[in-house]
């Protein structure tokens, strides 16, 4: 394969790997209407996205919630009536949390530390918020070339402009603090104040390993970290609840966007979508208190006016006082996103998307008469079995298959070779080790976790250890079997990468999957168990399938036939390995009578208000049975560490390419690796000036320090 053909591959494969926003659209507008592929035939996507309602995307990182937006933002731009701002949350919140002002000031000394800083972040951020929708709207109403130069409804674009300042340079600057002292005393004054020890027992559902971590919307964190497991520190009082009726009363959110309505309405527009990327990046407190202040207001009462498109993580999907029925919900990770097509036709349907997406970014970058076989090695393999290899390798989604098709280039098409089936396999391995196994084997925190987990950290890992261990034993145990179904297997050759457990059980795993362990492949009744009086009738379960990364890592062999009768034999039943995996990290107890009682009745007991069957007193907590934490090396927070490994990678990038291959705002980044930072600071990454820009790389120290003899 020649130079150029091997170039073209790699543009193809960046498309799909910063399978993102404004990047892939910025050279051509119309780029993003040619390569866009909806995960349905038939567009349902996308046209679902176009009706006028709020509508929220839920997918896992990289299932192209940025793209659908991209997409359908650039259909509503064909429109001369309505309007659509992109929002994005993260990099405004990342802003305003650099920005904030330090204040000592005494009006706030009722306040902690901790409540005053929160305060001005959400001030700052909820400002930068809404100067972010008068940029938008003054950018997108005469986006048209041709408006530009003539006029909108007799209004020309500077006209406009002085007019919208106006709006904006009104809004309320009311600000009282007065009201969060007043919160916070009567708070004091009618909660009892616990002094706690180490060996006392939490209300909270939380484990005993505290961590000062720095995530987007925690504390700025330390390098390292700190744990301890003796003492938990002061409860934070303030709720989003109460800083959103705060807030509320500064930015009189309603009386604003009611004057822009009303201007709005005068040059012809009679809708605006408002466009939410990247909510679930912020911790669900500052994410509350974002929703009940700008979103919950204007979607509630803008008569149909202002509605948003959001998206969402799965877990992380907080949207207070609005009501979901109302709303429109679009699921992207496969299972649910094919699940009304039937059980039994997920898998075709997700292979199918797999295919079109390949299909459409061949024909575009090799022309329409493209053969893939001039890729893929069909001597052996035919090209239906790469789709669906692909498919298993990525779990659909678009930027992975991506990653693995860059591994793959790297291995195998940049060497004048074709891919091969062993060839996906290393891929998916590599992007397995470099990009999942980390989340929880070598960065300090998780730093993407559902909003509900209970465990920590440490908690995750041990489960997925043990979940490893019993898929290996798993394989050897059908291997060994002399049943009928497991007839054709070896030791060597038997599947082993699903596991079941009741659907009550995945709130528990709800961070594995979230960070791409596991991925729920189906849901079906088991055979049932015992026989006489001690028969239990097929209950319903949820399948998963472990990683396809990780079951090349382990040596586990992943089931390519797909047969339903397989996944649910007892070999693969998790339920008592979850259930004793989660009794062995917590338990409730009743400090009155000592009682303790299993955690699958957590549920029943928190609706009887933690009241003890034992007893009868509401004393009923949950404890977290502490974890010795050994730690091999150093350890630094999740954003320092993802720049770090994305140079093991691919080293030698600029700002603007690590931003893209992590999916990052560029100014984030820079902030990341400034000079004054971290990275640099610890000889973890060097740079270097190469024709006029900097270049930055992994040092010999971040490779000893955080990628040798790495466990599991």
């Amino acid at each position: 394969m020649d130079k150029l053909h091997q170039d073209t591959f790699l543009k193809l494969v960046n498309s799909l790997k910063q399978y993102q926003r404004a990047e892939l659209i910025e050279d051509d507008e119309n780029l993003i209407e040619t390569l866009y592929t909806d995960p349905f035939p038939n567009d349902f996507v996308l046209k679902t996205m176009l009706q006028n309602q709020t509508t929220l995307l839920i997918g896992r990182k990289g299932t192209g919630k940025s793209t659908i937006i991209n997409r359908f933002q650039h259909e509503v731009r064909k429109t001369k009536e309505m309007l659509s701002l992109y929002i994005d949350v993260k990099s405004i919140y990342i802003q305003a949390k650099d920005s904030v002002p330090q204040t000592n000031l005494d009006d706030y000394n009722v306040l902690s530390d901790d409540e005053k800083e929160r305060y001005f972040i959400y001030k700052e951020f909820l400002k930068k918020v809404i100067d972010e929708i008068k940029i938008e709207i003054d950018k997108s109403l005469f986006s048209n070339k041709i408006i530009k130069f003539i006029t909108r409804q007799g209004v020309t674009e500077s006209e406009f402009k002085k007019e919208l300042d106006n709006i904006f340079n009104k809004k309320s600057k009311f600000e009282d603090i007065t009201a969060l002292k007043l919160i916070k005393n009567k708070e004091e004054n009618t909660k009892s104040k616990e002094k706690k020890t180490g060996s006392e027992i939490t209300a909270e559902l939380k484990p005993e390993i505290k961590i000062e971590k720095e995530s987007i919307g925690g504390s700025l964190g330390k390098i390292g970290g700190k744990i301890s497991s003796g003492s938990s520190e002061k409860k934070e009082t303030l709720t989003s609840i109460e800083y959103s009726q705060v807030l509320i009363r500064y930015f009189n959110i309603i009386e604003l966007m009611n004057d822009v309505k009303s201007k709005l309405l005068q040059l012809g527009i009679s809708r605006v979508y408002i466009c939410l990327d990247d909510a679930s990046e912020l911790e669900q407190n500052a994410l509350d208190t974002f929703i009940r202040t700008i979103v919950t207001p204007l979607n509630n009462s803008s008569e149909g006016f202002f509605k948003f498109k959001i998206s969402f993580y799965p877990g992380r999907d907080s949207l207070p006082e609005i009501d979901r029925s109302k709303i429109e919900t679009l699921t992207l990770d496969y299972f649910k996103l094919y699940l009304p097509t039937g059980v039994d036709k997920i898998e075709e349907s997700a292979v199918d998307y797999t295919k079109r997406l390949l299909l459409k970014r061949f024909k575009h970058y090799f022309g329409e008469n493209v053969d893939l076989s001039d890729f893929f090695d069909t001597k052996d393999t035919d090209i239906d079995t790469y789709y669906k290899l692909l498919f298993y390798a990525s779990s659909n989604v678009p930027r992975f298959i991506g990653k693995i098709l860059w591994y793959c280039g790297k291995q195998a098409i940049f060497n004048d070779k074709k891919i091969t089936k062993s060839v996906i396999q290393n891929a998916a391995k590599q992007h397995y080790n470099d990009e999942i196994k980390v989340v929880l084997f070598k960065n300090e925190f998780i730093q993407y976790k559902d909003y509900n987990e209970q465990f920590e950290k440490e908690h995750l890992k041990n489960l997925v250890i043990e979940i490893i261990n019993r898929a290996k034993e798993n394989k050897r145990q059908i291997g060994n079997s002399t049943s009928k179904i497991f007839e054709a297997y070896t030791t060597n050759t038997a599947p082993s990468n699903y596991l079941f457990f009741i659907p009550e059980f995945e709130k528990l795993i709800a961070s594995l999957e979230l960070n791409f362990f596991i991925t729920k492949y189906s849901q079906q009744k088991d055979r049932g168990k015992g026989t006489g009086d001690n028969y239990r009738p097929p209950q319903e379960q949820s399948v998963y399938t472990l990683n396809y990364g990780l079951c090349q890592n382990e040596d586990i062999i992943y089931d390519e036939k797909s047969d339903r009768k397989f996944r649910i034999e007892r070999v693969f039943d998790y339920n008592t390995l979850i259930q004793n995996w989660a009794s062995s990290q917590k338990k409730i107890i009743c400090s009155n009578c000592d009682a303790i009682h299993s955690l699958d009745k957590l549920d029943a007991i928190q609706a009887l208000g933690m009241i003890c069957s034992e007893c009868g007193q509401k004393t009923c907590k949950v404890i977290t049975n502490e974890i010795k934490i050994i730690k091999g090396g150093v350890q630094i927070p999740e954003n320092y560490f993802q720049v770090i490994n994305i140079l093991k990678v691919e080293n030698g990038l600029s700002v603007p390419e690590i931003a893209l291959e992590l999916d990052k705002n560029r100014w984030a980044v820079s902030a990341l690796i400034r000079s004054d930072r971290v990275l640099q600071s610890n000889n973890y990454i060097e740079a270097k000036n190469e024709s006029g820009q900097n270049k930055y790389y992994i040092t010999t120290k971040a490779i000893n320090t955080f990628f040798s003899n790495a466990s599991i």
